[in-house]
Formats: structure tokens, C-alpha cells, sequence
């Protein structure tokens, strides 16, 4: 099933890598560089998210489907909460779903089944919450592939770099059902 997904809220850089890391790893030049470290830090985070379907830090998501299906897999985990569902109805308002339930980062309805929904792009939107409430402990592996990733992309793009990335990401990656 189709879906689309969107950060509501932009990861808290800084807190998944913090300066200090920064310091340590990339040694960096000078300060002129703190941009470009931005800069690499969030392309190096938003990497590692999309590789593994993760999200590095608890924050708001949506995702839109083009219908409910059996069952609706969130495209990021792990799943904090559930905040909305909402779905444009036969009639072209948006409602929302109730009667669901969560089960292994899926989002499956309960014993009266979804509700009928519009055909087409869009027509149901999840909002929920998902990522670590503190990746440096539940996954520190992750968060070393950041740090390799920000070196990687820092030095120009080496080859070397890229096999300990998907090593270190390899346990963590989420299924992709299509």
C-alpha cells in the first residue's frame, strides 16, 4: 500500500549528536565548519532514519495511505502513540477512525473493521509519535553509524565508510512490505 510520509517536527540534532561527539570524531578545522556540521549532521541522521525505517528520537510523524487495507504499517518505529486517524468518507468529509489498535508497529483495526474510505492518494492520514526516548542507550549502534556517516560525508565521500554504515544498521532495519 502506497503511503507518504512526513516529520511534523524536525529532529533535535543536537541532542541525537551532540558538539561534543562532533569534536571528537570529525575533528573539525575551525569554526568556519559548524555550518557545513550542521549541515552533515542532519543529512546523516535523516540517512540512517530512512535506511532503517527508525526514528532516531521521539518526535510527531503523519503518514498518508491511500486506504486502509487490512492493516496500516507505520513507515517509522518504534511507535510511541498513535495521536489521529483521520480519512476523507464516501461523502468527502474527514472523519475520524476509532476502534484501532497497535501491534508491532502496525496499525490494525478493531473487531468492527475500518471504516469505508474514499479510493485514492491521501484519503487516510496517521498521525503518531515514534523514535527513541534515548537512541545513545537503545540503540547506540545507530547512533555510531550517524557518527560514521557524518565523517563519511565530512572527508568527501571515501567507499570505506559505507560497509560499517549498513553493518551497524542491518539489525535495526524494519521490513519493507510493499
Amino acid at each position: 500500500m502506497a503511503f507518504t510520509l512526513r516529520p511534523v517536527a524536525p529532529p533535535d540534532a543536537a541532542a541525537i549528536i551532540p558538539p561534543t561527539l562532533i569534536d571528537q570524531h570529525l575533528k573539525p578545522a575551525s569554526d568556519a565548519d559548524a555550518e557545513l556540521i550542521d549541515v552533515v549532521r542532519l543529512a546523516a541522521i535523516d540517512h540512517i532514519e530512512r535506511y532503517t525505517g527508525r526514528s532516531l528520537q521521539r518526535r510527531a510523524w503523519a503518514a498518508d495511505f491511500d486506504g486502509f487495507g487490512c492493516s496500516l504499517r507505520l513507515p517509522r518505529s518504534p511507535i510511541g502513540a498513535v495521536t489521529a486517524v483521520r480519512y476523507i468518507g464516501t461523502e468527502g468529509t474527514v472523519l475520524s477512525a476509532t476502534g484501532w489498535r497497535i501491534a508491532d508497529d502496525l496499525l490494525v483495526s478493531g473487531v468492527a473493521g475500518w471504516p469505508v474510505a474514499l479510493a485514492g492518494p491521501g484519503v487516510v492520514t496517521v498521525e503518531f509519535t515514534a523514535g527513541y526516548l534515548d537512541v545513545a542507550s537503545e540503540a547506540p549502534a545507530l547512533r555510531m553509524a550517524v557518527v560514521l556517516m557524518m565523517r563519511h560525508l565530512y572527508d568527501g565521500g571515501n567507499g570505506e565508510a559505507t560497509a560499517a554504515i549498513a553493518a551497524m544498521c542491518r539489525p535495526y532495519r524494519v521490513p519493507v512490505m510493499a
